[in-house]
């Protein structure tokens, strides 16, 4: 075998090596989880959800039209319309409203195996109240 031949074939193994290796399953260290960051959604674990019940027990307040700017395991950013019930005088009785916001969902937890995002911050006065911050479940309601 000429050294030419030899060098052609170690160029043709090395390009073989790196094409596999582009279309391989990405591996994780031991014990690391290849399941994104998740939020629950009421009762329902989600990732990226284009709306979001805040309030799962009467739907009184909840963001939709959600755009998700980023997404990793320790942050996401998004914008959404926040809708939230005043109740006042009664909740069947309140009022509506509206307000475009962007969040950010932070300070991901890792519980029963899941990573899950465990609060939503906002503009000053955001989530139909006074606060910033919102608290996520951390498991189904």
């Amino acid at each position: 075998m000429t050294l030419r031949h030899r060098d052609s074939r170690l160029v043709n193994l090395a390009v073989l090596v790196l094409v596999l290796s582009a279309f391989a399953p990405a591996t994780t260290s031991a014990g690391a989880s290849t399941t994104p960051t998740s939020l629950y959604n009421c009762n329902q674990l989600a990732v990226r959800p284009k709306t979001l019940v805040l309030t799962c027990a009467d739907s009184n307040r909840y963001m939709r039209n959600i755009i998700w700017s980023t997404w990793t395991p320790s942050s996401a950013r998004a914008t959404g319309t926040l809708t939230w019930n005043d109740c006042t005088p009664s909740c069947v009785s309140g009022h509506w409203h509206t307000q475009h916001i962007s969040f950010l969902a932070r300070y991901p937890k890792t519980l029963k195996g899941r990573r899950l995002f465990t609060q939503l911050f906002g503009p000053a006065g955001s989530w139909g109240g006074t606060t910033r911050v919102w608290t996520l479940p951390t498991s189904p309601e």
